[in-house]
């Protein structure tokens, strides 16, 4: 949903974007395991655009049960680096 209407001008300010609008600055992710791969990879993208479109920092925050390693997976999905 984020991806389709980041570009509307409806629905931008949802999600933070747009002029006179209250920015995020909190993103809750949910089963973060899920984003390995093609589909991980295009989950970061959005969000480092998303977060640039913004033009301040977003405290993501991810949740999953089953996830080996992970501050490197969530660190490499969310842009940030290592420690």
């Amino acid at each position: 949903m984020l991806n389709r209407q980041m570009g509307n001008s409806r629905y931008g300010r949802v999600f933070g974007l747009g002029s006179g609008v209250k920015r995020p600055h909190l993103m809750l992710l949910d089963e973060v395991h899920t984003y390995s791969g093609t589909t991980g990879a295009q989950v970061a993208l959005l969000l480092r655009r998303w977060q640039h479109a913004l033009g301040s920092r977003v405290q993501f925050t991810g949740l999953s049960a089953t996830l080996r390693a992970a501050p490197e997976f969530f660190g490499q999905l969310v842009g940030l680096r290592p420690g």
